[in-house]
Formats: structure tokens, sequence, C-alpha cells
């Protein structure tokens, strides 16, 4: 019984970590998603709208610099992931 409830309260964790936005420095900022399974999904999308938000926030525009994806084969040690490095620009 105590199996079945801890392989229920992981399915209702989510399907994706997601990291804070973090500052690089002059302005510029990374975040990123990684999967807890062996499907993508939308990481980059839930990656780049968090950037675009993180700069709304500050009544900026998002400049995307670099997005980089985890490439197939997709395995346990080789999970899913998008990373975003963008800056902020006044609109």
């Amino acid at each position: 019984m105590k199996k079945i409830l801890c392989l229920f309260l992981i399915s209702l964790s989510g399907c994706a970590s997601k990291s804070h936005v973090v500052s690089m420095g002059q302005d510029l900022h990374f975040v990123s998603r990684q999967a807890t399974s062996l499907e993508p999904g939308t990481l980059k999308a839930d990656a780049l709208a968090e950037a675009a938000a993180h700069c709304l926030a500050q009544n900026k525009s998002v400049e995307i610099l670099n997005v980089k994806e985890i490439q197939p084969p997709f395995t346990p040690e080789n999970l899913p992931k998008a990373e975003v490095q963008f800056k902020c620009t006044l609109k």
C-alpha cells in the first residue's frame, strides 16, 4: 500500500522541473526546464514563456540570445532539457 501511495504522489509532482531565472550579470539571464521523464513535452516553450514573463514584469521586452535543447536519444541519464539565455531590453 505504501508503494502505491508513493507512486501516486510522484505522479502528482508534475512532469518537468524548472529553474528560476538566474542573473548572469550585465542584464543577461538564464532559465532552464528539465523533464522528469523521457518525454520532452513543452520544455522549450515553457522556458521561453518564463523569460518573456520575467522581462514583462520589468516593463521590458525579451531578447533571446541562445536556446539549447538536449537531443535524443533520451535515456534516464540524458533527460530532455531546454535552456534559454536572454536579456531584457527597453520597449
